[in-house]
């Protein structure tokens, strides 16, 4: 039988958290910010819950350099600062679900180690927003073997990676170490969602979504650019999409049979909102940010659930995680001079 973890309330936390929710950046704001130039976005930014970051970064950077590190260290002050106001119990669930954060970085560190880039560039492209924080990852940068990165992250369980680790070595194909990476990661999170209690379980809802949501993604990729052997990245332990149907998607011709069979399953908004609403150029944006869409509509109904449960932190922190990424695909939009109708159909607001 599986040990239960036990909460105690805290109720001071969940009310700070609902604090902070109250100030995520509304749709009304993102339509003013999106016809703002970099530099006046800057400014907004240094005048709301921001201040902190963009001041700190300002003395060395500017324009899109400047908003984009300062909103993702925003995201990691704020998730440490949600964290040292939880309980242990609290403290363990976040910590776990935050080493996504870590195992990106810990990509991020492989993929720039095999490009041959400098340190100091690479950690310009970290998001410290997990357990890790930038001195661990200022250790890493040390190594250069990608099984010594993934050993002295300290977070990692080496015997799940020698396959992976080998398949990198004798070709230089990074996905497949970064899917297990994946896999480790939601594996980890679903062993931890038994032992949270039935007010949790609207996370055990959110992680099996999430795993169901990248296979759908990777299959899209993977019939676009005609990956070969896919049933090895497959992860089937995801909410709504059992083996079977799994298996009907591996066997797709193409994208319109992709597509036609997602849209007998549980997603299948997914699939017709972005055939609806985006170019065939730009059909797989659209499954990426339908994708998010629903992430968000979990998140706030995870929060709903109990407005005094572990449920209303991930929601907060899961929709301050889309609004950093609203607000660099803004920016880096901007940089490029994109029509703001496109940048809109990028920006998931609510």
């Amino acid at each position: 039988m599986v040990q239960k973890l036990k909460f105690s309330l805290n109720a001071y936390a969940y009310a700070r958290v609902s604090a902070m929710s109250a100030k995520l950046l509304k749709a009304a704001e993102y339509r003013m910010l999106l016809k703002m130039k970099i530099a006046e976005i800057a400014r907004f930014l240094e005048e709301s819950e921001y201040k902190k970051e963009v001041d700190m970064y300002a003395i060395e950077y500017e324009g899109v350099s400047l908003v984009e590190r300062a909103v993702s260290q925003n995201l990691a002050n704020t998730f440490r600062k949600i964290l040292r106001m939880s309980d242990e119990t609290m403290q363990i669930i976040l910590n776990n679900y935050l080493k996504k954060w870590d195992i990106e970085n810990i990509k991020t560190i492989i993929r720039a180690k095999q490009s041959d880039m400098k340190n100091n560039q690479i950690i310009d492209l970290l998001v410290p927003a997990g357990c890790l924080d930038k001195n661990r990852f200022t250790g890493l940068l040390i190594e250069n073997e990608p099984e010594q990165i993934l050993i002295k992250s300290g977070i990692i369980d080496m015997k799940y990676f020698k396959e992976a680790l080998d398949v990198l070595k004798h070709t230089g194909n990074m996905f497949y170490l970064e899917n297990q990476l994946d896999k480790y990661y939601y594996d980890q999170l679903i062993l931890l969602s038994e032992k949270i209690p039935s007010g949790g379980a609207g996370f055990k809802n959110l992680i099996l979504t999430e795993i169901d949501l990248l296979n759908i993604k990777n299959l899209f990729d993977f019939k676009k650019t005609g990956q070969k052997n896919i049933e090895k990245y497959i992860f089937y332990s995801g909410l709504k999409l059992n083996r079977a149907l799994l298996n009907e998607m591996i066997a797709a011709g193409n994208l319109d049979e992709l597509s036609a069979i997602v849209k007998k399953s549980a997603y299948k908004k997914i699939v017709s909102d972005a055939q609806n609403n985006y170019s065939k150029d730009s059909f797989l944006i659209g499954i990426e940010m339908e994708s998010e869409k629903l992430r968000l509509r979990k998140a706030k109904d995870m929060s709903q659930l109990s407005p005094i449960s572990v449920n209303k932190i991930l929601s907060y922190m899961l929709r301050k995680e889309i609004e950093r990424k609203n607000l660099i695909k803004i920016i880096k939009s901007k940089q490029i001079d994109l029509a703001e109708d496109i940048i809109k159909k990028q920006i998931i607001a609510g």
